[in-house]
């Protein structure tokens, strides 16, 4: 790979041009289609958070299914505690293997095409017939002369300075 500022050889793990600085892992994600549009971006930042929120929910869910138990020694109010705790199982799923990325939705279009093309070379046409004369050009003609001009300048006058 070369800097596209320089032109200097640089490595493919390269993040750096060494002569002038140029971003070169930019460059690479670029290349190779891995660049991340600030909609995706923003999808993975919602996702993120949806997954922390349900491993909060998650633990206190398990919290308070042992708190509830070991304290008040009842299973209906640890009932509460697995209520919760499921669902923050229910938003990590959700967030992990329900909300799939917008790339995995795009069409695709098949890499190699079903139908071949012929080999038969294509036929010769005869080329265009040539103008005699040349296109008019938008420019001509646009101005009418008139032969007695209806108005006149006013003659200049001159300033008296003082």
């Amino acid at each position: 790979m070369y800097c596209p500022n320089c032109g200097r050889q640089a490595t493919q793990g390269q993040r750096f041009c060494k002569s002038c600085g140029f971003n070169l892992l930019a460059l690479s994600q670029s290349v190779s289609g891995q660049v991340v549009t600030p909609e995706e971006a923003k999808e993975n930042r919602r996702r993120l958070e949806e997954v922390r929120h349900g491993v909060r929910t998650t633990f206190t869910g398990i919290g308070l299914m042992f708190f509830f138990f070991f304290f008040f020694h009842s299973m209906g109010f640890a009932a509460i505690g697995a209520i919760i705790f499921f669902a923050g199982l229910g938003r990590i799923a959700s967030a992990t293997v329900f909300a799939t990325p917008r790339r995995a939705l795009e069409f695709r279009w098949p890499t190699q095409s079903e139908v071949q093309p012929s080999r038969a070379p294509l036929p010769v046409s005869a080329p265009p017939p040539q103008l005699e004369t040349a296109p008019p050009s938008v420019t001509e003609h646009t101005t009418i002369r008139l032969e007695h001009p209806e108005y006149e300048f006013p003659k200049e006058r001159q300033r008296n300075v003082e």
